[in-house]
């Protein structure tokens, strides 16, 4: 399949999201099952596909295409399929964390610093969610009076 030719076998871009690469394998899991020159080829084609989108005037030659797609396989192990479309797909919207800076040109390094923004967005939306239960809970403690006490006690204690 090429991309682009052919949408009925595309993914819809709205169901290409965080939560659902987070159940998806990684690429890690894939590198088992695939060659790794297949892995690097599919990885390949989302760049090739990214590049076309932003119909960037200096284009990436194939060698650096695929050397980008090997540094993404090999760094970026931990990540599935569906990460890297979604964080594709969020340089195409320039949605968060990305600005549509890489509209004027785009290369290895680039993708390289995009994906690293990517995975702290993919961090913050793993662990903001831990934090934000902790201080949720950290809240509801501290208006319970006896929960309050108890807390106040304690730092007395300590100091």
């Amino acid at each position: 399949m090429n991309f682009g030719e052919d949408t009925s076998k595309r993914i819809p871009v709205t169901k290409i999201n965080i939560q659902e690469g987070l159940k998806e394998t990684r690429l890690m899991q894939l590198k088992k099952t695939f060659e790794h020159k297949e892995l690097i080829g599919i990885v390949a084609l989302q760049i090739t596909d990214l590049q076309d989108f932003l119909n960037v005037k200096q284009k990436m030659t194939a060698k650096q295409i695929f050397d980008t797609a090997e540094f993404i396989v090999n760094d970026y192990e931990f990540f599935s399929l569906t990460h890297l479309q979604d964080c594709f797909n969020r340089i195409k919207r320039a949605e968060p964390p990305f600005d549509g800076s890489l509209y004027s040109s785009i290369d290895g390094r680039k993708i390289m610093e995009a994906l690293q923004r990517y995975d702290e967005l993919v961090d913050n939306h793993i662990f903001g969610k831990d934090i934000e239960r902790h201080n949720n809970n950290l809240r509801s403690s501290m208006e319970n009076p006896k929960q309050l006490k108890k807390m106040i006690d304690k730092i007395k204690r300590d100091v």
